[in-house]
């Protein structure tokens, strides 16, 4: 029995998920910036080397672990990630406290339920250039 066009197109369709998916994964373990992924607690559900590099942790550690981990104390964490996911995208700074006590300026673009419970975040380091601009205002 000789396998039907349809057959032909399933093959095809699988093929190019499996090269999109592929190149996905890529980006994501390639990107500059820290990516990472949390559910409607705030919880690290993925992360790529970029966001280990910035949280000073292993992608182990770092899985399972609350944003409210990394914030300053009295940072009212349930009433800033509530409000987070009305707008469903925003974008801000934030005192990211690494678990050895640094303290690095980040800004990030999130976005609420980008997948259903899914939530994308874009996370840059800005210490330097923060230090950079404070030095500029001092000299002026």
């Amino acid at each position: 029995m000789c396998p039907s066009l349809d057959d032909d197109r399933s093959e095809d369709d699988r093929t190019l998920l499996s090269l999109r998916d592929r190149q996905l994964r890529t980006v994501f373990e390639m990107a500059l910036d820290a990516i990472a992924i949390a559910d409607d607690e705030g919880r690290y559900l993925d992360v790529n080397p970029a966001a280990c590099e910035l949280f000073g942790l292993e992608k182990d550690e770092l899985l399972g672990r609350c944003i409210s981990d990394f914030t300053e104390p009295g940072f009212n964490f349930k009433q800033v990630w509530q409000q987070f996911q009305q707008p469903e995208k925003v974008r801000g700074e934030f005192q990211l406290v690494r678990p050895d006590g640094e303290i690095r300026v980040v800004e990030y673009a999130a976005t609420a339920n980008f997948l259903p419970h899914r939530h994308l975040l874009i996370i840059r380091d800005i210490t330097e250039r923060k230090r950079a601009e404070i030095k500029v205002q001092e000299l002026t």
